[in-house]
């Protein structure tokens, strides 16, 4: 049974083009808050301060029991399994990033969510990601049948 969620930030929940958050981001947030516990993972390493008035900013702070700032590595994933006191297999990773949200929760046994906003891929492409992540979705309205 799963436990928690561990969000990405920039590119996932927030749109850094157009300075807000996705369409549909913050009702599923509060609606996964029922259900799960939720940390946030985000690298903004040069303004940590400015990323965490900006999360506060767009009122969805309060919807994460854990948020880290840092690198992401598998230590920093399995501090919130450490925090949440869960397993891996029981946390799902959402995020963008192919490299450093969905590998690293493979690696660790999660049930990772690729969203890939950028649509289609070339056939090679398309096929080594589908077969490396559980779900591939490419917006936030999808995630709702998921979780």
């Amino acid at each position: 049974m799963m436990q928690a969620i561990i969000w990405d930030f920039n590119g996932t929940l927030y749109n850094p083009k157009e300075e807000k958050l996705f369409k549909g981001a913050k009702k599923l947030l509060k609606e996964a808050s029922k259900k799960y516990k939720q940390a946030m993972v985000s690298a903004a390493l040069l303004n940590p301060k400015k990323r965490r008035k900006l999360i506060k900013d767009l009122g969805i702070w309060y919807y994460f029991d854990y948020i880290r700032i840092n690198i992401k590595s598998p230590k920093m994933f399995l501090s919130v399994c450490n925090k949440f006191q869960c397993k891996p297999e029981e946390v799902y990773v959402i995020g963008d990033g192919y490299r450093k949200e969905i590998r690293t929760g493979n690696k660790l046994g999660m049930k990772t969510i690729w969203i890939d906003r950028k649509g289609k891929r070339s056939s090679w492409r398309d096929r080594l990601f589908k077969k490396r992540c559980w779900k591939r979705i490419d917006n936030m309205s999808m995630l709702e049948s998921i979780l």
